[in-house]
């Protein structure tokens, strides 16, 4: 199955129960896969290191995760090894509490959160280091965080969302202001 193109749903991650296990998936050696939806059908132990452990192919496209009941990002998604992520969709990863640095990914044009209870705050660990954050980001869509607070923009010298083109916040209900909407236009 190295060969494996297209899209793969990988259901009931629960039942990998270590690191080892989700290794054996290569998913790393199938460099034909464009997109990828990982989904956990209830809470379990180590999911840390299984999500770890399912590092894809850096060729990969599309990236989805639900019902993640870890507390940290997958090492392989800080660590700029998915260059080539257009879209990312990250759903109901209740207890997901620091988000990686998505804003340094430089081809990424969706970027979907919902059901982030664990969030309070998005800002520089969001955004990363980067003079440009966010490329071509064109949509980012908030929804059902109801512990976030605040936005914040941290480093004044970076030029954020140059390319966005549709900002949607829902259910977001603490949310108490968003940053300057400067930041929204090309600079």
């Amino acid at each position: 199955m190295r060969n494996l193109g297209g899209q793969l749903h990988i259901r009931c991650l629960d039942v990998v129960s270590t690191r080892e296990e989700a290794i054996e998936a290569d998913l790393y050696q199938k460099k034909h896969l464009k997109g990828l939806q990982l989904e956990w059908a209830s809470e379990s132990d180590n999911v840390d290191e299984v999500l770890d452990g399912l590092r894809p192919h850096s060729n990969l496209k599309e990236l989805t995760i639900k019902q993640y009941s870890g507390i940290r990002s997958p090492n392989w998604l800080d660590s700029r090894w998915l260059l080539n992520l257009t879209s990312i969709h990250l759903s109901y990863c209740k207890r997901w509490e620091v988000l990686p640095p998505l804003g340094q990914l430089p081809y990424l044009k969706v970027l979907h959160m919902e059901g982030f209870d664990g969030v309070t705050q998005i800002g520089y660990q969001l955004y990363g280091d980067d003079d440009i954050v966010f490329h071509r980001l064109e949509e980012l869509t908030f929804e059902f965080m109801s512990k976030w607070e605040e936005w914040l923009r941290v480093d004044e010298s970076q030029r954020l969302f140059p390319c966005l083109r549709k900002l949607s916040i829902t259910s977001c209900p603490k949310l108490k202001r968003l940053p300057v909407l400067s930041m929204f236009k090309n600079q």
